[in-house]
């Protein structure tokens, strides 16, 4: 049995703005299933605005086809913060992976990211 994936927001960019040969595979991989939190959401429309210059509409447009192909993005909670931290502190990843990483966690997708003795 396969496991969902938790997707990444370099993996929503490619799926929704980029044109290129990755574009297609990031759409392939997100129709196979999987889930997203709020802050890949976040990341998402971060990216969309400040880079690629899209519109609020077609931002929008984008958020609802993830939300309707891939459910309601999952949260980004007090809890989930705080693992994060803890995960950038003992790991050494950047806050944004760290928390990235703590919420597949939280999901139950992460559970051989790290040995017992860490979150």
């Amino acid at each position: 049995m396969t496991a969902e994936a938790f997707f990444d927001t370099n993996v929503v960019v490619h799926a929704f703005i980029t044109a290129e040969k990755r574009s297609a595979v990031a759409a392939s991989i997100l129709a196979d299933g999987g889930v997203v939190n709020v802050q890949v959401s976040n990341e998402f429309v971060n990216v969309a605005r400040r880079k690629d210059r899209l519109s609020w509409a077609d931002i929008r447009e984008s958020l609802a086809v993830l939300r309707t192909s891939r459910g309601e993005p999952r949260p980004l909670t007090a809890a989930i913060h705080a693992a994060g931290i803890a995960i950038a502190e003992r790991h050494h990843y950047r806050l944004y992976e760290a928390l990235i990483i703590a919420a597949a966690v939280d999901a139950g997708l992460g559970s051989g990211l790290f040995p017992a003795s860490n979150p």
